[in-house]
């Protein structure tokens, strides 16, 4: 409310279809939080070496199945920190 950005929760998977279709409906920002059942498996990051040889997490929007590299990066918004 401080910010006055719209907010919704979305509790269970059977109101997930109208929610959604709502919320992207909506004008401007949007924050939506999903409530995740407890034991929901959940995907696990995997590890690569970076440009100087270190094992690092990739980021999230980088997992598999992984891209081509070359589509990879034509479709990233922002520049990647390490290729």
């Amino acid at each position: 409310e401080g910010f006055e950005i719209p907010y919704t929760c979305i509790d269970t998977s059977h109101e997930l279809p109208q929610k959604l279709r709502s919320i992207i409906s909506m004008e401007g920002p949007v924050l939506c939080e999903v409530m995740g059942l407890e034991n929901q498996e959940y995907i696990h990051s995997s590890y690569v070496r970076d440009s100087k040889g270190r094992i690092v997490i990739r980021p999230i929007e980088d997992q598999a199945p992984f891209l081509d590299r070359e589509l990879f990066l034509s479709e990233l918004i922002i520049d990647p920190i390490d290729q």
